[in-house]
């Protein structure tokens, strides 16, 4: 805390002090190792950060964060090799001690351009770490950059398998559903997916399936469909998120010629948004009136928005103040 003090007072060589005396006192604790080197790398110093990060992992060294942290500077400093064998040297068992280092190896790989070497870390780590929700993300997402859709989808199914309450799998699923085979037989594709998440998954990532599939139904000309799937999201939504559901609604709806309706899910939107916000929202507004030729409507309503988020901070000012 008084080193993050000092940063922020500009008064880099005390802080570098302090981190050093932080590191003497407790060198078995890894954190103080890596904010040491983050200070380092924020100072564009990365060959003092990579001093650091070998000095923790001396002092701790099967610890994966300062380990991950090292691959990094590695690579930004160009220094593949260094990295590689970094990930190389690591113990593959036990896994849970070892995923994440052996990914971050792979991600490397496949930054590089190694795809090779990338995709035969991620088989390896796709037998071995199959509890582990980023692994299997990360290798679908590593054949999708590699434009080789069907395994990713084909990754994605067997993540899905071994891990149906993993949010981000589903909704990176559905992308690649969107992308692959002819129109009618990805939306009966998609709508399936979908069927089977909200089995599958939590409220909190029910609602976003049902919005990602409104969007694409919108999009394969189906506004009916559309809508009966943003009402499913809204009904799914935390209170504090619906404004989302209602923003898409409108861009769908103006898509669609629909400004009675879209205007509508804009109202509801502004209503119901957060104050940080509401700015957005009121973009959105004013966009929707300049499309219906009302230009001094959409300025009315721009600056009648920014007038309240002065009011709104002038009155928070003196609240602190008080």
């Amino acid at each position: 805390e008084l080193a993050a003090h000092l940063k922020r007072a500009k008064l880099y060589a005390a802080a570098e002090a302090v981190h050093a005396r932080a590191a003497d006192g407790a060198p078995t604790e890894p954190r103080v190792w890596l904010e040491y080197a983050k200070s380092q790398e924020e100072r564009g110093n990365y060959e003092g950060a990579q001093s650091v990060l070998r000095s923790g992992r001396a002092h701790c060294p099967r610890d994966e964060a300062l380990a991950i942290r090292s691959i990094g500077v590695h690579e930004r400093r160009g220094e593949l090799d260094a990295a590689r064998a970094l990930v190389g040297g690591w113990p593959r068992e036990p896994i849970e001690g070892a995923w994440r280092v052996l990914l971050e190896g792979a991600l490397v790989d496949a930054r590089a351009g190694d795809a090779e070497a990338a995709r035969a870390t991620f088989q390896m780590l796709l037998c071995g770490a199959t509890g582990y929700g980023p692994v299997w993300l990360e290798a679908c997402r590593f054949e999708q950059r590699c434009e080789r859709h069907h395994e990713a989808l084909r990754v994605a199914e067997a993540g899905l398998l071994h891990l149906p309450r993993y949010g981000p799998l589903w909704f990176l699923a559905l992308r690649l559903h969107e992308a692959i085979g002819a129109p009618a037989d990805r939306m009966l594709a998609s709508r399936a997916l979908v069927a089977r998440g909200v089995r599958s998954l939590c409220k909190d990532c029910v609602w976003k399936l049902h919005f990602m599939l409104a969007q694409a139904e919108e999009q394969a000309g189906s506004l009916a469909r559309a809508r009966d799937e943003f009402e499913a999201a809204a009904a799914a939504c935390a209170p504090i998120l619906r404004w989302k559901v209602w923003v898409g609604w409108a861009r769908a709806e103006v898509m669609h010629g629909e400004f009675d309706a879209a205007e509508a899910m804009l109202v509801r939107a502004s209503a119901e948004s957060p104050p940080k916000v509401r700015v957005t929202v009121a973009i959105e507004q004013a966009r929707l009136r300049e499309l219906r030729g009302d230009a001094d409507g959409a300025r009315a309503l721009l600056y009648e928005r920014v007038d309240a988020a002065e009011a709104e901070a002038d009155a928070g000012a003196a609240a602190l103040s008080v």
